[in-house]
């Protein structure tokens, strides 16, 4: 009895930390929708301004060697995706390591006796970079706090295992880059079965996942204005929240309906699991 009821209490707790997440969602997209795209901040130090311009970088953000003692390999077509992107000067490189790795489960409900598969993809490295980056848009050029962008990074700038693609201040879509890269672990990836020998296994791969914002790339970014030493800087401010994307004002919020929608359904499914272990339906003992 009281292993379900922690049990349940874990399940609401967690529950919360998705309905936090969706209250600052709500919070962005209600800032971003409400821009109005004719209006001109004043550009004073203490504003709270949302801009949208082009992204000039003096100072390119460095791009992690995803190797180390794995080898990275081409994808279908030949090429590893980072040619092109190479040739861009970078102000922001978030990057992530995924690991994907086989796990069986039990007997199918078909009654067979095959024991089923299903695959799980988590991060294991990630990180944020921040090189030199203005916004260059109508009201004026601004310089991008890079102290504060790094802190963008769940977790703060120094939890180098978190997933820049969890923060709720940066919006950078999916990959433009995905690359596969091999484990020396993994062995006879194209082999039919799976073996698993310790930390040998053919049922496990990684991939080179970053989204970047480049040279003249446009860009949303929404902040509080303060005076650095070589003019306007935005930052985090205790008004504004700092909060950075690439595309349009459309493309953003679209990203915002989405997160506000699997914020609330994983919140959803996790309190009508907790209301059935209260209530007696699960027992976990």
């Amino acid at each position: 009895m009281v292993l379900t009821t922690a049990f349940g209490g874990v399940l609401v707790a967690v529950a919360l930390f998705f309905l936090w997440n969706t209250w600052t969602y709500v919070s962005q997209y209600r800032t971003i929708s409400s821009v109005d795209p004719d209006a001109t901040p004043t550009m004073q130090p203490g504003e709270t301004v949302t801009l949208t311009g082009r992204a000039r970088v003096s100072e390119s953000a460095p791009t992690p060697d995803p190797r180390g003692d794995a080898e990275r390999t081409d994808d279908s077509d030949g090429t590893d995706g980072t040619e092109d992107a190479d040739d861009a000067d970078a102000g922001v490189v978030a990057w992530r390591i995924r690991r994907r790795k086989r796990k069986r489960r039990g007997t199918s409900s078909s009654g067979s006796g095959r024991r089923g598969r299903r695959y799980k993809w988590s991060t294991e490295r990630g990180g944020l970079e921040v090189g030199d980056l203005e916004i260059e848009s109508d009201a004026g050029t601004v310089a991008l706090d890079p102290d504060a962008t790094k802190e963008l990074m769940p977790g703060g700038a120094t939890f180098g295992t978190a997933d820049p693609w969890d923060s709720a201040g940066l919006h950078l879509g999916e990959p433009d880059i995905d690359t596969r890269i091999d484990d020396p672990r993994d062995i006879g990836p194209d082999l039919p079965v799976d073996i698993n020998v310790g930390p040998l296994s053919t049922g496990e791969r990684s991939r080179f996942q970053v989204s970047r914002i480049d040279d003249g790339d446009q860009v949303i970014a929404h902040g509080e204005l303060e005076m650095g030493d070589d003019g306007l800087t935005l930052t985090e401010g205790s008004s504004a929240s700092l909060v950075l994307a690439n595309g349009s004002i459309g493309d953003l919020i679209g990203r915002l309906r989405m997160e506000i929608a699997k914020n609330v359904l994983f919140a959803l499914v996790l309190l009508a699991f907790a209301a059935a272990t209260f209530a007696g339906y699960v027992d976990v003992s």
